[in-house]
Protein backbone atom coordinates (compact mmCIF):
# COMPACT_ATOMS: atom_id res chain seq x y z
CA UNK A 1 0.00 0.00 0.00
CA UNK A 2 1.32 3.62 -1.30
CA UNK A 3 -0.03 4.65 2.51
CA UNK A 4 2.67 2.58 4.01
CA UNK A 5 5.20 4.36 2.09
CA UNK A 6 5.31 7.59 3.82
CA UNK A 7 7.44 8.74 6.21
CA UNK A 8 4.79 10.17 8.62
CA UNK A 9 2.74 7.28 8.84
CA UNK A 10 5.96 5.75 9.62
CA UNK A 11 6.14 7.98 12.94
CA UNK A 12 2.36 8.11 13.70
CA UNK A 13 3.08 3.83 14.11
CA UNK A 14 6.13 3.95 16.05
CA UNK A 15 4.56 6.65 18.04
CA UNK A 16 0.96 4.54 18.34
CA UNK A 17 3.44 1.41 19.25
CA UNK A 18 4.70 3.52 22.63
CA UNK A 19 1.13 4.27 23.88
CA UNK A 20 0.19 0.64 23.19
CA UNK A 21 3.36 -0.06 25.42
CA UNK A 22 2.00 2.23 28.25
CA UNK A 23 -1.59 0.93 27.62
CA UNK A 24 -0.15 -2.44 28.50
CA UNK A 25 2.24 -1.19 31.35
CA UNK A 26 -0.98 0.21 33.33
CA UNK A 27 -3.35 -2.72 32.89
CA UNK A 28 -1.05 -4.81 33.75
CA UNK A 29 -0.13 -3.00 36.88
CA UNK A 30 -4.08 -2.94 37.80
CA UNK A 31 -4.43 -6.44 37.22
CA UNK A 32 -1.37 -6.78 39.43
CA UNK A 33 -2.40 -7.88 43.05
CA UNK A 34 -2.25 -6.13 46.33
CA UNK A 35 -2.68 -6.35 49.93
CA UNK A 36 -3.04 -3.13 52.01
CA UNK A 37 -1.75 -3.80 55.60
CA UNK A 38 -5.29 -3.48 58.00
CA UNK A 39 -3.42 -1.28 60.22
CA UNK A 40 -1.61 1.11 57.98
CA UNK A 41 -1.80 2.36 54.20
CA UNK A 42 1.70 0.92 52.57
CA UNK A 43 1.06 -1.84 50.42
CA UNK A 44 2.48 -5.44 49.88
CA UNK A 45 3.81 -6.90 46.90
CA UNK A 46 2.01 -10.02 46.98
CA UNK A 47 3.53 -11.53 43.78
CA UNK A 48 6.57 -12.75 45.76
CA UNK A 49 7.15 -16.71 45.73
CA UNK A 50 6.54 -17.06 49.85
CA UNK A 51 7.20 -21.09 50.21
CA UNK A 52 10.60 -21.00 51.54
CA UNK A 53 9.04 -18.14 54.36
CA UNK A 54 5.98 -20.62 55.65
CA UNK A 55 8.65 -23.48 55.89
CA UNK A 56 11.69 -22.06 57.57
CA UNK A 57 11.14 -19.06 59.14
CA UNK A 58 7.46 -19.72 60.85
CA UNK A 59 7.20 -22.48 63.23
CA UNK A 60 3.23 -22.56 64.51
CA UNK A 61 3.92 -25.47 67.13
CA UNK A 62 1.09 -24.43 69.07
CA UNK A 63 -1.16 -24.94 66.35
CA UNK A 64 -2.70 -21.53 66.68
CA UNK A 65 -2.72 -19.96 63.13
CA UNK A 66 -4.61 -20.47 60.46
CA UNK A 67 -2.91 -21.69 56.78
CA UNK A 68 -4.19 -18.37 55.89
CA UNK A 69 -2.04 -16.38 57.96
CA UNK A 70 0.68 -18.25 58.11
CA UNK A 71 0.36 -17.25 54.35
CA UNK A 72 -0.07 -13.59 55.07
CA UNK A 73 2.88 -13.49 57.84
CA UNK A 74 5.35 -15.00 55.02
CA UNK A 75 4.24 -12.48 52.64
CA UNK A 76 5.33 -9.63 55.38
CA UNK A 77 8.44 -11.37 56.00
CA UNK A 78 9.37 -12.05 51.86
CA UNK A 79 8.75 -8.33 51.26
CA UNK A 80 10.70 -6.99 54.33
CA UNK A 81 14.10 -8.90 53.33
CA UNK A 82 13.89 -7.68 49.65
CA UNK A 83 13.31 -4.69 50.31
CA UNK A 84 15.08 -3.89 53.57
CA UNK A 85 17.20 -7.22 54.39
CA UNK A 86 15.27 -7.37 58.16
CA UNK A 87 13.32 -10.62 58.43
CA UNK A 88 11.49 -11.44 61.87
CA UNK A 89 10.55 -15.05 62.30
CA UNK A 90 7.68 -16.06 64.21
CA UNK A 91 7.53 -18.98 66.78
CA UNK A 92 4.13 -20.16 68.86
CA UNK A 93 5.49 -22.78 71.60
CA UNK A 94 2.53 -24.66 73.31
CA UNK A 95 4.58 -23.88 76.81
CA UNK A 96 7.65 -23.15 77.91
CA UNK A 97 9.89 -24.34 80.37
CA UNK A 98 12.48 -21.58 80.85
CA UNK A 99 11.67 -17.93 80.65
CA UNK A 100 10.16 -16.72 77.22
CA UNK A 101 13.21 -14.27 77.05
CA UNK A 102 15.47 -16.98 76.87
CA UNK A 103 14.11 -19.06 75.08
CA UNK A 104 13.50 -16.19 72.10
CA UNK A 105 17.29 -15.22 71.86
CA UNK A 106 18.32 -19.03 71.82
CA UNK A 107 16.37 -19.90 69.03
CA UNK A 108 16.83 -16.82 67.03
CA UNK A 109 20.83 -17.66 68.08
CA UNK A 110 19.93 -21.64 66.71
CA UNK A 111 18.08 -20.87 63.59
CA UNK A 112 21.09 -18.39 62.63
CA UNK A 113 19.34 -14.70 62.18
CA UNK A 114 21.04 -11.93 61.77
CA UNK A 115 21.94 -8.42 63.71
CA UNK A 116 18.94 -6.66 62.01
CA UNK A 117 16.73 -9.41 62.22
CA UNK A 118 14.13 -10.41 65.43
CA UNK A 119 12.22 -13.39 66.64
CA UNK A 120 8.59 -13.08 67.90
CA UNK A 121 7.96 -16.14 70.22
CA UNK A 122 4.28 -16.55 71.63
CA UNK A 123 3.41 -18.80 74.63
CA UNK A 124 0.17 -20.43 73.95
CA UNK A 125 -0.42 -21.58 77.47
CA UNK A 126 -0.03 -18.20 79.09
CA UNK A 127 -0.08 -15.60 76.37
CA UNK A 128 2.93 -14.13 76.98
CA UNK A 129 4.92 -12.71 73.93
CA UNK A 130 8.29 -11.59 73.27
CA UNK A 131 10.41 -9.92 70.11
CA UNK A 132 13.87 -10.79 70.48
CA UNK A 133 16.15 -8.94 68.40
CA UNK A 134 19.13 -8.24 66.70
CA UNK A 135 21.51 -5.34 67.73
CA UNK A 136 20.64 -3.70 64.37
CA UNK A 137 16.95 -3.72 64.51
CA UNK A 138 15.85 -0.51 63.33
CA UNK A 139 13.28 -0.10 66.38
CA UNK A 140 14.31 0.92 69.99
CA UNK A 141 13.96 -0.22 72.88
CA UNK A 142 10.59 1.53 73.77
CA UNK A 143 9.44 1.78 70.12
CA UNK A 144 9.36 -2.70 70.33
CA UNK A 145 7.58 -2.67 73.87
CA UNK A 146 5.36 0.53 72.76
CA UNK A 147 4.80 -1.58 69.17
CA UNK A 148 3.75 -4.70 71.15
CA UNK A 149 1.61 -3.28 73.64
CA UNK A 150 -0.52 -1.29 71.12
CA UNK A 151 -1.18 -4.21 68.16
CA UNK A 152 -0.43 -7.38 69.43
CA UNK A 153 -1.59 -7.30 73.24
CA UNK A 154 -5.13 -7.28 73.33
CA UNK A 155 -5.44 -10.04 70.73
CA UNK A 156 -2.76 -12.12 72.56
CA UNK A 157 -4.81 -11.88 75.90
CA UNK A 158 -8.31 -13.38 74.19
CA UNK A 159 -5.94 -16.07 72.26
CA UNK A 160 -6.57 -14.17 68.48
CA UNK A 161 -2.83 -14.63 67.75
CA UNK A 162 -3.00 -14.79 64.13
CA UNK A 163 -4.49 -11.57 63.72
CA UNK A 164 -2.42 -9.98 66.56
CA UNK A 165 0.74 -10.69 64.70
CA UNK A 166 -0.79 -9.58 61.55
CA UNK A 167 -1.71 -6.28 63.66
CA UNK A 168 1.84 -5.97 64.56
CA UNK A 169 2.94 -7.09 61.24
CA UNK A 170 0.96 -4.10 59.30
CA UNK A 171 2.20 -1.31 61.69
CA UNK A 172 5.95 -2.53 61.46
CA UNK A 173 5.35 -2.72 57.87
CA UNK A 174 4.52 0.96 57.86
CA UNK A 175 7.19 1.63 60.04
CA UNK A 176 9.76 0.48 57.47
CA UNK A 177 7.77 2.11 54.53
CA UNK A 178 8.39 5.45 55.76
CA UNK A 179 11.80 5.07 57.44
CA UNK A 180 13.44 3.72 54.20
CA UNK A 181 10.76 5.74 52.05
CA UNK A 182 10.11 2.49 49.68
CA UNK A 183 7.43 1.88 48.17
CA UNK A 184 6.87 -2.10 47.86
CA UNK A 185 4.76 -2.47 45.16
CA UNK A 186 6.25 -1.96 41.69
CA UNK A 187 3.96 1.36 40.30
CA UNK A 188 2.06 1.35 37.17
CA UNK A 189 4.52 4.29 35.83
CA UNK A 190 7.11 1.95 36.59
CA UNK A 191 6.23 -0.83 34.99
CA UNK A 192 5.19 1.45 31.80
CA UNK A 193 8.80 3.17 31.76
CA UNK A 194 10.52 -0.28 31.93
CA UNK A 195 7.66 -1.64 28.30
CA UNK A 196 9.21 1.70 27.02
CA UNK A 197 12.54 1.05 27.32
CA UNK A 198 12.39 -1.85 25.94
CA UNK A 199 10.39 -1.08 22.91
CA UNK A 200 13.22 1.33 22.30
CA UNK A 201 16.24 -0.64 22.70
CA UNK A 202 14.32 -3.29 20.67
CA UNK A 203 14.14 -0.37 17.70
CA UNK A 204 17.33 0.59 18.22
CA UNK A 205 18.67 -2.95 17.91
CA UNK A 206 16.51 -3.34 14.61
CA UNK A 207 17.52 -0.19 13.28
CA UNK A 208 21.52 -1.16 13.51
CA UNK A 209 20.85 -4.13 12.55
CA UNK A 210 19.11 -2.91 9.16
CA UNK A 211 21.70 -0.61 8.49
CA UNK A 212 24.37 -3.53 8.91
CA UNK A 213 22.32 -5.36 6.48
CA UNK A 214 21.43 -2.27 3.82
CA UNK A 215 25.00 -1.84 3.56
CA UNK A 216 25.95 -5.13 2.20
CA UNK A 217 23.01 -5.17 -0.15
CA UNK A 218 24.13 -1.65 -1.81
CA UNK A 219 27.75 -2.73 -1.87
CA UNK A 220 26.64 -5.76 -3.97
CA UNK A 221 24.11 -4.29 -5.77
CA UNK A 222 24.67 -1.12 -6.64
CA UNK A 223 24.30 -0.23 -9.72
CA UNK A 224 22.62 -3.60 -10.71
CA UNK A 225 19.19 -2.62 -12.53
CA UNK A 226 17.52 -5.63 -11.64
CA UNK A 227 19.02 -6.99 -8.06
CA UNK A 228 17.98 -10.98 -7.35
CA UNK A 229 16.14 -10.04 -4.56
CA UNK A 230 14.60 -6.86 -3.16
CA UNK A 231 16.00 -5.76 0.38
CA UNK A 232 13.60 -6.46 3.18
CA UNK A 233 14.76 -4.33 6.34
CA UNK A 234 13.49 -5.24 9.79
CA UNK A 235 11.68 -2.38 10.19
CA UNK A 236 9.45 -1.85 6.87
CA UNK A 237 10.39 2.58 6.98
CA UNK A 238 13.08 1.07 6.04
CA UNK A 239 12.35 -0.57 2.61
CA UNK A 240 11.96 0.23 -1.13
CA UNK A 241 9.82 3.04 -1.46
CA UNK A 242 10.64 5.16 1.85
CA UNK A 243 12.86 7.85 2.13
CA UNK A 244 15.48 6.36 4.32
CA UNK A 245 15.70 3.75 1.64
CA UNK A 246 16.07 6.18 -1.01
CA UNK A 247 18.35 8.43 0.38
CA UNK A 248 20.99 5.92 1.55
CA UNK A 249 20.58 3.90 -1.73
CA UNK A 250 21.67 7.07 -4.04
CA UNK A 251 24.94 7.35 -2.07
CA UNK A 252 28.02 5.61 -3.74
CA UNK A 253 29.52 3.14 -1.85
CA UNK A 254 33.23 3.05 -0.49
CA UNK A 255 35.78 2.11 -3.57
CA UNK A 256 33.28 2.31 -6.32
CA UNK A 257 32.81 4.99 -9.05
CA UNK A 258 30.34 6.27 -11.24
CA UNK A 259 29.68 6.53 -15.21
CA UNK A 260 26.16 4.37 -15.61
CA UNK A 261 24.97 0.94 -14.57
CA UNK A 262 27.38 -0.66 -17.20
CA UNK A 263 30.64 0.58 -15.98
CA UNK A 264 29.94 0.90 -12.46
CA UNK A 265 32.10 -1.60 -10.67
CA UNK A 266 31.03 -3.63 -7.74
CA UNK A 267 32.27 -6.20 -5.69
CA UNK A 268 31.58 -9.64 -6.94
CA UNK A 269 30.16 -12.57 -4.94
CA UNK A 270 28.42 -10.12 -2.13
CA UNK A 271 29.02 -12.55 0.98
CA UNK A 272 29.19 -10.61 4.37
CA UNK A 273 33.00 -9.97 5.27
CA UNK A 274 34.80 -9.66 1.62
CA UNK A 275 34.27 -5.63 1.39
CA UNK A 276 37.35 -4.11 3.13
CA UNK A 277 36.57 -1.74 5.89
CA UNK A 278 37.99 0.38 8.24
CA UNK A 279 38.15 0.69 11.64
CA UNK A 280 16.94 -15.84 54.78
CA UNK A 281 17.33 -15.69 52.67
CA UNK A 282 19.06 -13.91 54.47
CA UNK A 283 19.02 -11.15 56.47
CA UNK A 284 18.77 -10.71 59.79
CA UNK A 285 20.93 -11.03 63.05
CA UNK A 286 24.17 -10.50 61.22
CA UNK A 287 27.87 -10.13 61.97
CA UNK A 288 27.89 -11.30 65.43
CA UNK A 289 25.06 -10.29 66.74
CA UNK A 290 21.62 -12.27 66.18
CA UNK A 291 25.08 -12.96 64.56
CA UNK A 292 28.33 -12.89 62.47
CA UNK A 293 27.20 -15.29 59.90
CA UNK A 294 23.90 -15.06 57.24
CA UNK A 295 20.83 -16.29 57.97
CA UNK A 296 20.93 -20.22 58.76
CA UNK A 297 18.48 -22.94 57.38
CA UNK A 298 15.24 -21.58 59.58
CA UNK A 299 13.45 -23.68 61.96
CA UNK A 300 13.62 -26.46 59.62
CA UNK A 301 17.60 -26.46 60.63
CA UNK A 302 19.44 -27.21 63.12
CA UNK A 303 22.30 -25.66 62.34
CA UNK A 304 23.40 -22.40 64.25
CA UNK A 305 24.43 -19.02 62.55
CA UNK A 306 26.40 -17.83 65.29
CA UNK A 307 25.56 -15.68 68.85
CA UNK A 308 22.53 -14.24 68.78
CA UNK A 309 24.51 -11.54 70.60
CA UNK A 310 24.28 -10.04 73.94
CA UNK A 311 20.53 -10.10 74.37
CA UNK A 312 21.57 -6.16 73.86
CA UNK A 313 17.39 -5.30 72.89
CA UNK A 314 14.06 -6.94 73.40
CA UNK A 315 10.37 -6.37 74.31
CA UNK A 316 7.40 -8.18 75.16
CA UNK A 317 4.63 -8.74 77.61
CA UNK A 318 3.77 -11.28 79.98
CA UNK A 319 0.02 -12.57 81.85
CA UNK A 320 -0.24 -11.86 85.10
CA UNK A 321 -2.89 -12.94 87.69
CA UNK A 322 -5.75 -10.76 87.31
CA UNK A 323 -5.11 -9.86 83.67
CA UNK A 324 -2.06 -7.35 84.32
CA UNK A 325 1.16 -7.40 82.32
CA UNK A 326 4.84 -6.57 82.63
CA UNK A 327 6.66 -5.06 79.56
CA UNK A 328 9.86 -5.84 78.86
CA UNK A 329 12.28 -2.93 77.83
CA UNK A 330 15.70 -4.50 76.12
CA UNK A 331 18.73 -5.63 78.09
Amino acid sequence: MKLLQKTWVAVVLTICMIVAAIGIGQWRADTTPEASAEAGTATLNTTLNTSEYEQKWIADQAGVLSAQEIKQIAIYQANWVKQFDILIAVNTVPSLSQTIEDYAYETGERIGLAMQDGILVVDASTGNCFLAVGQEFPLTDSQITSYLDHYLYEDAMSQQYGEGILNLFSALHDYYADRYGVNLQQTSSSKAIDLIVLLIMGLIFASVLDRYLFRRYHETYYGNPNPPFVFRPILFWHGPGFGWYRRRWNRVPPGSFSGGFGSHHHHSGGSFGSHPRGGGFSGGFRGGGFGSNPRGGGFSSSSRGGGFGGRSRGGGFSRRSGGGRSRGGGF
